[in-house]
């Protein structure tokens, strides 16, 4: 066995096989720094041409041209090889997988930015949860192309957050902090909100205002079953000239707020959609019913005749009775 030839055995490159196509990014990635240590990159990227037979570095560069061609040949199986044993030159074979490979690399970036795009969390999907799988498509996406911006990162996560009314009006004020601010200080401020936002709020508000709205044809208008919404409610910023139809003025929402109704957080008293057990009224729960206090005091009070007198003296409530009117 010649010397020449124990060099080139002594120095032939090896590479990672390319088992699977959709890992090209990465297989070439891992083949371009193989290359490089090899002193054969500028060969296989086309950037080192071929000098002149006569030149004294002809043989050197025939001799890396061979190793790089020959690792390109062994790294690829046997289904791939026959698309390109044909090609002369290492250059030729690799700009061919890029041709080939990248293309499906890059179709696989456009697939995934759409689906990270289209991402919505569910009211009944954890926050955490959520934002485990945006990263997972993220980092999809930045496997088959280069890193997303901050910016871009934080705008998609605000819109994969959905349309409820916590995250929707979350997001309309903090969409201009979006550009500056680090994706993991945002997640970590949305997952306290969600933590501090009671879950039965999260997972069946939304729905019951929707069934609502749809129920009283898009808002209240009062009418004679619905008692003193018309004078009260006034079509609140319906577009029908209501008292508050001038609601925009109002400072921005504070989802850490506690309705004076249902004493919960994410949401005003005007928004509360909770109905007392008792009298069915809204805007407040069973403990502050005045209806149900009222006639706790009565049952206590009455005496046992039934007559309404305790002996000489009629009895009178301590305070008069509220008038009621039942929402529909």
């Amino acid at each position: 066995m010649s010397e020449n030839t124990t060099d080139i055995r002594q120095k032939t490159i090896t590479l990672t096989k390319l088992e699977d196509t959709s890992h090209y990014r990465l297989w070439r990635a891992a083949t371009e720094a193989t290359f490089d240590v090899y002193n054969v990159l500028n060969i296989v990227l086309g950037t080192e041409d071929k000098p002149d037979n006569t030149s004294d570095n002809f043989n050197d560069w025939e001799r890396r041209h061979k190793l790089a061609r020959e690792a390109l040949i062994t790294a690829l199986k046997p289904a791939q090889q026959i698309r390109i044993i044909h090609l002369k030159s290492a250059h030729e074979i690799w700009q061919r997988l890029i041709d080939e490979y990248g293309k499906i690399s890059e179709l696989k970036r456009a697939q995934l930015n759409a689906k990270l795009r289209s991402l919505r969390k569910s009211p009944q999907t954890k926050i955490r949860n959520h934002i485990d799988e945006f990263e997972s498509i993220q980092h999809e996406i930045e496997f088959h192309s280069e890193p997303m911006t901050q910016a871009d990162v934080n705008i998609a996560f605000l819109i994969s957050l959905g349309d409820s009314e916590t995250w929707k009006n979350y997001r309309n004020s903090n969409l201009h902090r979006a550009a500056t601010m680090k994706t993991a200080e945002l997640q970590a401020e949305v997952t306290l909100i969600d933590d501090s936002t009671p879950s039965s709020y999260n997972d069946s508000y939304d729905q019951a205002r929707a069934l609502l709205t749809s129920f009283n044809g898009g808002g209240y208008q009062g009418g004679h079953h619905r008692g003193s919404y018309r004078g009260s409610y006034r079509g609140r910023g319906n577009g029908r000239g209501g008292a508050s139809s001038g609601r925009g003025n109002k400072p921005p929402f504070n989802p850490d707020k506690v309705c004076e109704g249902c004493k919960k957080q994410g949401h005003e008293k005007d928004d509360c959609l909770v109905r007392c057990n008792y009298c069915k009224e809204q805007y407040h729960v069973i403990d502050d019913c005045l209806k149900l206090q009222w006639n706790n005091t009565q049952r206590v009070s009455k005496p046992e005749n039934g007559h309404g007198r305790e002996g000489d003296k009629e009895y009178r409530p301590s305070f008069e009775r509220p008038s009621f009117s039942y929402g529909k």
